[in-house]
Protein backbone atom coordinates (compact mmCIF):
# COMPACT_ATOMS: atom_id res chain seq x y z
CA UNK A 1 0.00 0.00 0.00
CA UNK A 2 1.60 3.54 -1.16
CA UNK A 3 0.25 7.19 -0.74
CA UNK A 4 -0.22 9.23 -3.78
CA UNK A 5 -0.10 13.06 -3.82
CA UNK A 6 -1.16 15.38 -6.44
CA UNK A 7 -0.02 18.96 -6.78
CA UNK A 8 -3.35 20.39 -6.70
CA UNK A 9 -2.79 23.78 -7.85
CA UNK A 10 -4.75 24.42 -11.04
CA UNK A 11 -4.72 27.78 -12.79
CA UNK A 12 -4.18 30.15 -10.18
CA UNK A 13 -1.09 28.11 -8.26
CA UNK A 14 0.97 28.03 -11.88
CA UNK A 15 3.88 29.93 -11.32
CA UNK A 16 5.97 31.56 -14.05
CA UNK A 17 6.03 29.18 -16.99
CA UNK A 18 9.69 30.26 -18.56
CA UNK A 19 13.14 31.24 -17.42
CA UNK A 20 15.98 31.98 -19.07
CA UNK A 21 17.16 28.60 -20.50
CA UNK A 22 14.72 26.69 -18.57
CA UNK A 23 11.00 26.09 -18.72
CA UNK A 24 8.78 24.14 -16.43
CA UNK A 25 6.30 21.64 -17.25
CA UNK A 26 3.07 18.73 -16.08
CA UNK A 27 3.27 18.51 -12.49
CA UNK A 28 6.72 20.79 -11.81
CA UNK A 29 4.23 23.86 -13.42
CA UNK A 30 0.81 22.94 -10.76
CA UNK A 31 -0.68 21.57 -14.34
CA UNK A 32 -3.29 19.36 -12.68
CA UNK A 33 -7.14 19.29 -12.88
CA UNK A 34 -8.22 17.91 -10.03
CA UNK A 35 -11.95 17.99 -10.54
CA UNK A 36 -11.27 15.79 -14.01
CA UNK A 37 -7.88 14.24 -12.59
CA UNK A 38 -5.93 15.74 -15.59
CA UNK A 39 -2.26 15.78 -15.47
CA UNK A 40 -0.27 13.19 -17.32
CA UNK A 41 -2.30 14.64 -20.13
CA UNK A 42 -1.15 17.85 -19.35
CA UNK A 43 2.23 16.66 -18.67
CA UNK A 44 2.76 15.31 -22.20
CA UNK A 45 0.74 18.26 -23.95
CA UNK A 46 3.23 20.79 -22.03
CA UNK A 47 6.32 18.95 -22.92
CA UNK A 48 5.36 18.61 -26.22
CA UNK A 49 4.58 22.48 -26.13
CA UNK A 50 8.28 23.09 -24.22
CA UNK A 51 9.85 21.31 -27.16
CA UNK A 52 8.59 23.22 -29.95
CA UNK A 53 8.81 26.56 -28.35
CA UNK A 54 12.71 25.34 -27.38
CA UNK A 55 13.48 24.33 -30.62
CA UNK A 56 12.13 27.54 -32.72
CA UNK A 57 13.57 29.90 -29.75
CA UNK A 58 17.10 28.00 -30.83
CA UNK A 59 16.86 27.84 -34.21
CA UNK A 60 16.44 31.83 -33.52
CA UNK A 61 19.32 32.16 -31.36
CA UNK A 62 17.66 33.18 -28.49
CA UNK A 63 17.53 31.75 -24.71
CA UNK A 64 14.75 33.45 -23.52
CA UNK A 65 11.61 30.53 -23.89
CA UNK A 66 8.58 33.14 -23.23
CA UNK A 67 6.53 31.97 -25.98
CA UNK A 68 6.32 28.49 -24.20
CA UNK A 69 3.85 30.38 -21.97
CA UNK A 70 1.78 31.53 -24.20
CA UNK A 71 1.22 28.36 -26.05
CA UNK A 72 0.70 26.95 -22.61
CA UNK A 73 -2.28 29.49 -22.17
CA UNK A 74 -3.49 28.79 -25.83
CA UNK A 75 -3.93 25.13 -25.70
CA UNK A 76 -6.26 23.11 -24.19
CA UNK A 77 -4.00 23.20 -20.68
CA UNK A 78 -4.66 26.90 -20.51
CA UNK A 79 -8.42 26.59 -21.44
CA UNK A 80 -9.35 23.56 -19.41
CA UNK A 81 -7.67 24.73 -16.20
CA UNK A 82 -8.93 28.39 -16.72
CA UNK A 83 -12.73 26.64 -17.21
CA UNK A 84 -12.10 24.57 -13.56
CA UNK A 85 -11.10 27.58 -12.08
CA UNK A 86 -13.91 29.99 -12.70
CA UNK A 87 -16.19 27.04 -12.78
CA UNK A 88 -15.05 26.65 -8.95
CA UNK A 89 -14.65 30.32 -8.37
CA UNK A 90 -18.80 30.47 -9.54
CA UNK A 91 -19.67 27.72 -7.03
CA UNK A 92 -17.93 29.02 -3.94
CA UNK A 93 -20.24 32.79 -4.27
CA UNK A 94 -23.40 31.34 -5.82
Amino acid sequence: MGAKALPAGGYWAMPKLSMPGAVLVGDAAGMVNLASLKGVHYAIKSGMLAAESIYAALRRGESSFHAYEQAVEDSIIGKDLWNSATRASRSRWA
